[in-house]
């Protein structure tokens, strides 16, 4: 069976602001709805980009990019075993000493722990753009994923599972 991505705010905003922007890889924008059965943007990620922007990016998740968009909370089957994983995920952010207290909150505060427990309620792949961070004592998805045997990827290898080719457009 084909593995379904859960994809992070990261995922989106860095591929926009940076390597992936419209004007730069358009088809890197029109690949993604193609693969809306297997690519999740969950509603606390659609808040981020869309509810606390109004540029391109939220123009897209709002048109083309709607089709990703998974509404967990309104989905009465899934509310309380994803809450009942963030619950865990919330437990292992305050009881792990090396992270700081600033970044437990933040981390808590943001939809990167909804996405990991969305992707442990139906068993498949966090797609983040965070590196491990095992030493540090900021909070990152991979660690929390690794705590929970939850598989994450970056969105290259997701782009190449997936077999998106970015091909060249001529003007």
């Amino acid at each position: 069976m084909s593995p379904i991505y859960v994809v992070d705010t990261n995922v989106l905003i860095q591929a926009y602001r940076n390597y992936y922007s419209f004007d730069l890889a358009p088809g890197f924008w029109v690949s993604l709805p193609e693969f809306a059965a297997r690519i999740r943007v969950i509603d606390w990620v659609r808040s981020e980009m869309v509810d606390e922007h109004d540029d391109e990016l939220a123009q897209w998740v709002r048109g083309a990019g709607a089709v990703l968009c998974q509404p967990v909370m309104e989905l009465d089957h899934m509310r309380s075993t994803v809450v009942a994983e963030y619950q865990a995920i919330s437990t292992i952010v305050r009881d792990t000493p090396r992270f700081k207290d600033r970044w437990r909150e933040e981390f808590l505060a943001c939809a990167d722990p909804w996405v990991i427990a969305y992707a442990k309620v139906i068993g498949e792949t966090v797609v983040t753009m965070e590196q491990p961070a095992s030493t540090g004592s900021k909070v990152k998805i991979p660690d929390i994923c690794d705590a929970l045997s939850v598989p994450w990827i970056n969105t290259y290898n997701m782009l190449r599972s997936l077999s998106v080719q970015l091909q060249y457009m001529s003007p």
